[in-house]
């Protein structure tokens, strides 16, 4: 919009109503286009000269209920006690977003209000984060225990720590056998009962009497047998009675060739996991078993 002259606009001004135009011929006459949206922006001069920033206001003592998984989402309108700001609120944030069971009991977010113009205010909300979920117990699969001569048994200790690792096969490598439970050898192609240690161990890795010196096992690759189907095998002997979860990844170091990896998890003699991987992407697996001592 532009003004000529000053006298024109303070009398046209008082004439703005709805949508209209009007165009002068002479030198000290005004030109504009105008609508009632322009017109609103004109007289409140929000979107140029706003200076006056949002006023945050915060709930105290809410309650969060956190969901089976332990989190809860947390919302803007979950805490915000009528926030405002003089030409209209553009955004709405909290922070944390996400409350976990790290969060249980008394805990504090915030509520950052902000205006077209950039200008924000922040209040603090006091929060009770709850959790009214009782566990899921999960139990395992039946099982017959043998009395010794004295009539007695030992019962399994079924309840291990969450995350409490029982072994790692990278972690617990080592250059001797059976240490950590863990042995290092090779079976026949399908010979799931004739385990037959490497015999050398050498500059990290174990090795065997094949064409270059396979089965190969190092702290975190493995090389089958090149002269005959010989699988690599690291074996792990539990000292744990109950259920476990074993997980992992595994991809072909060696994409290059037209092979693949086939990957296999025995028990006891036992398949309970293959899959073959093609290719550098990594996948990983995880699983549940109930394994015994020994």
């Amino acid at each position: 919009m532009r003004f000529t002259s000053p006298i024109h606009f303070l009398f046209i001004s008082l004439l703005f109503v709805g949508s209209w135009s009007w165009y002068g011929t002479s030198s000290d006459s005004f030109y504009s286009k105008h609508d009632d949206a322009g017109f609103k922006s004109l007289l409140t001069g929000c979107a140029a000269t706003d200076s006056i920033g949002p006023v945050a206001s915060c709930l105290q003592n809410v309650q969060i209920f956190l969901d089976s998984s332990g989190q809860h989402q947390l919302l803007p309108g979950e805490i915000d006690a009528g926030s405002s700001d003089n030409c209209g609120i553009q955004s709405l944030q909290v922070e944390p977003a996400l409350l976990t069971c790290h969060e249980l009991g008394t805990a504090s977010a915030a509520l950052i209000v902000a205006d077209s113009v950039g200008l924000a205010d922040t209040c603090y909300a006091v929060l009770s984060v709850l959790d009214t979920l009782a566990p899921a117990v999960s139990c395992p699969a039946p099982l017959s225990l043998v009395v010794d001569g004295n009539c007695q048994v030992a019962i399994p200790d079924f309840t291990p720590l969450p995350g409490n690792v029982l072994a790692s096969s990278t972690a617990d490598f080592s250059g001797v056998q059976g240490q950590g439970g863990w042995s290092y050898g090779s079976y026949a192609a399908y010979d799931y009962q004739n385990f037959i240690p490497l015999p050398w161990f050498d500059n990290g890795v174990w090795f065997g009497n094949q064409a270059d010196s396979t089965p190969l096992i190092g702290p975190s690759a493995m090389m089958a047998g090149a002269d005959d189907l010989a699988w690599a095998v690291r074996r792990w002997t539990s000292d744990f009675t109950g259920q476990v979860s074993i997980s992992g990844a595994y991809y072909d170091i060696d994409d290059s060739c037209t092979d693949s990896l086939k990957v296999r998890i025995l028990q006891n003699g036992q398949e309970i996991f293959s899959d073959e991987a093609v290719g550098s992407q990594s996948t990983s697996y995880s699983l549940s078993t109930f394994v015994q001592a020994g």
